[in-house]
């Protein structure tokens, strides 16, 4: 299974066809969904799951019993590589693809507008506290925009390679950015003013994520290991923890409270900061009597 999304204490995994949100701390999958395509992307909110399928499907999935769920019509690309949450009040998603483009989704209404940010592969994104997103290419580039409009480019911030992933600062207009090239960035956006430049891993950095209240930043690399800086204060690793489990996508997240997930292939790990230990908890699998109770629950 991958991780292509967490919000708050949840997160959703996908395995082909098949998606399940899971509770960080049960291990268990809330609901589960499976369709008839291989599923490319997927983002929740609390009332709804969004999930791009093969073939040009978006399919807005309720949580609800009593709520309808819908099936629109997308644009056919050959990869579209994640889905983000651009806003939750209107509902506006983020899809980005393979070919550079970047498509603004309005699921209630079905419309669909097209953001052409470039011709290199899209990676990642987010969106920050002010409501501006944030999207990376394979080559470097970053794009900077709010809404359906493209407001900035920072041109080749992001490095050669690019950026394998975002964390958003929860206080301060700032993230930082998981370097292919082994770099660790946090700039101040929207401006792409650049902050600090660190490195500590031996190869690509993966994942980061920052902890608490922003003071502390955690990353995660292709060496296996996990490092903890007092950003602001150093530019040296504060603290080198091995990961706790090899993953070719880790995917880190920040919840609510400022405590740090690490969401592997088969596990969830959180960060124990007091003690800087690891507690690790396995995935349930998906079974076919969950996956068959997913599909008669919600619809579509």
């Amino acid at each position: 299974m991958r991780c292509f999304f967490a919000s708050e204490d949840e997160a959703l995994y996908a395995t082909e066809a098949t998606v399940g949100i899971y509770g960080l701390t049960s291990g268990q999958p809330k609901s589960t969904r499976r369709f008839q395509q291989m599923v490319q992307a997927g983002a929740f909110t609390k009332i709804r799951l969004f999930a791009i399928t093969e073939a040009g499907y978006l399919h807005s999935i309720s949580r609800r019993a009593y709520e309808p769920s819908t099936t629109i019509t997308i644009p056919v690309t050959s990869l579209y590589t994640a889905l983000i949450i651009l806003s939750a009040t209107p509902l506006q998603l983020g899809a980005l693809t393979k070919s550079g483009k970047m498509y603004s989704i309005n699921p209630q209404q079905e419309r669909i507008e097209t953001l052409n940010l470039g011709s290199n592969a899209l990676t990642t994104g987010c969106v920050g506290t002010n409501g501006y997103w944030v999207v990376a290419d394979d080559a470097g580039e970053v794009y900077v925009g709010k809404g359906n409009r493209l407001v900035k480019k920072w041109g080749k911030a992001g490095g050669p390679g690019g950026i394998r992933g975002f964390a958003v600062h929860a206080k301060e207009p700032l993230i930082a950015g998981a370097g292919v090239d082994g770099i660790i960035r946090v700039w101040e956006y929207p401006s792409g003013r650049l902050i600090k430049a660190f490195v500590g891993h031996r190869w690509d950095v993966q994942a980061v994520a920052f902890a608490q209240q922003g003071e502390i930043l955690v990353s995660v690399g292709s060496d296996r290991q996990a490092l903890i800086w007092r950003w602001q204060q150093s530019e040296v690793p504060d603290r080198n923890m091995p990961m706790p489990e090899v993953s070719a996508a880790p995917y880190l997240h920040r919840d609510a409270q400022g405590q740090v997930w690490l969401l592997t292939e088969s596990a969830i790990h959180h960060l124990d900061m007091r003690a800087w230990k690891w507690k690790s908890l396995r995935l349930a699998p998906l079974k076919d009597k969950e996956r068959e109770e997913g599909d008669r629950k919600t619809g579509g």
